[in-house]
């Protein structure tokens, strides 16, 4: 599968593995999205309000909430985060790797993976894969908690995910981020496009 998909396993299993969180990040996510049923009795005008879950309806504090609830936190504290801040600071670990609670990170294994990830930037911005995971994971957790349906603060949580977009793909435009001047302009129109 791999001579099919690239010439170096190393780095099509990293991007697989890479898929993969950003899946498992979004199927938690999906946990995580609650909204208001608004319901009136037919005998009386008293209005009430109930929270279910988004996905099939079914009443917060059911049998099949809390135990996917409950996994998708463990997932997400014990998984998704310590991934995204190991590529975050993988560089940082990589270069205190001679004390001797960071020597794992030389292992060849973690080595290569680490590798994979950093190889299209320059050294300085290392940190630079991580960071747009950590991003993706706050749009997403942002995106998951409408719980109010308050439109007003909606919007005001887009406008400033689109300024931070804007402002991180100036800052990925001109910086230069890539070792390639031209995988830096598409990402950086990438990002403006989803600013936009």
């Amino acid at each position: 599968m791999t001579r099919k998909l690239g010439t170096n396993p190393v780095a099509v299993l990293a991007t697989l593995v890479l898929l993969s969180f950003n899946k498992i990040v979004y199927t938690i996510t999906s946990v995580f999205e609650i909204t208001r049923i608004k319901y009136t009795y037919v005998n009386s005008s008293e209005v009430r309000y109930k929270s279910v879950w988004l996905l099939d309806a079914n009443p917060l504090m059911s049998s099949v909430f809390i135990p996917l609830f409950i996994t998708s936190l463990l997932v997400f504290t014990f998984l998704v985060l310590p991934y995204a801040l190991f590529l975050v600071f993988g560089q940082c670990l990589q270069a205190r790797s001679y004390l001797k609670v960071f020597s794992w990170v030389n292992r060849p294994t973690i080595k290569c993976f680490l590798d994979n990830y950093h190889a299209p930037y320059q050294t300085r911005h290392r940190y630079w894969v991580g960071l747009m995971v950590l991003a993706r994971l706050g749009l997403l957790i942002a995106f998951a908690f409408n719980v109010a349906n308050d439109q007003t603060r909606y919007m005001a949580v887009i406008m400033l995910i689109v300024v931070c977009l804007l402002t991180w793909g100036w800052i990925l435009g001109v910086s230069g981020v890539y070792k390639k001047r031209w995988v830096g302009i598409l990402d950086a129109s990438f990002i403006l496009n989803l600013g936009i």
